[in-house]
């Protein structure tokens, strides 16, 4: 890691580390800022909201065959303030440490049980959507 390509020193990187107990960082994400202004480096974060519904959502109950009295389909939208894709057990905590404590959190993994709710979230919420993980582990 070189204090050029970041916006965090070697040292405060491994002070943050030790701190929060996490080990290093592999990915090279951290939180710049604080407050309500942090932000995330390398976490993807999903633009075309309506796109990325369109695209996940292909197993929603009843989402895609739903129809107006006209018979036309209805327009379904996401409500989320932001929609991640985080990459690592660490990018998500680091989302989860950035965000407020009362803005909601919604979770999609990929099954509709799981994605069903989340995807129509709050306008106050953020989404994590888990495609890139086969799996989290998390250590203390």
């Amino acid at each position: 890691m070189s204090e050029e390509s970041n916006d965090i020193s070697r040292r405060s990187a491994l002070k943050r580390a030790a701190v929060g107990g996490v080990g290093l960082v592999a990915g090279g994400s951290f939180l710049v800022g604080s407050g309500s202004e942090k932000a995330i480096g390398a976490v993807e974060l999903v633009e075309a909201r309506d796109e990325w519904l369109s695209q996940r959502a292909f197993c929603l109950s009843g989402n895609k065959v739903l129809k107006t009295s006209k018979g036309s389909s209805l327009f379904t939208s996401t409500y989320a303030r932001q929609i991640y894709r985080p990459r690592s057990a660490q990018e998500i905590a680091d989302l989860i440490e950035s965000s407020s404590a009362i803005n909601p959190i919604a979770c999609v993994c990929g099954g509709h049980e799981s994605s069903n709710a989340a995807m129509f979230a709050s306008s106050e919420a953020i989404v994590l959507d888990l495609v890139h993980l086969k799996s989290i582990e998390f250590h203390r």
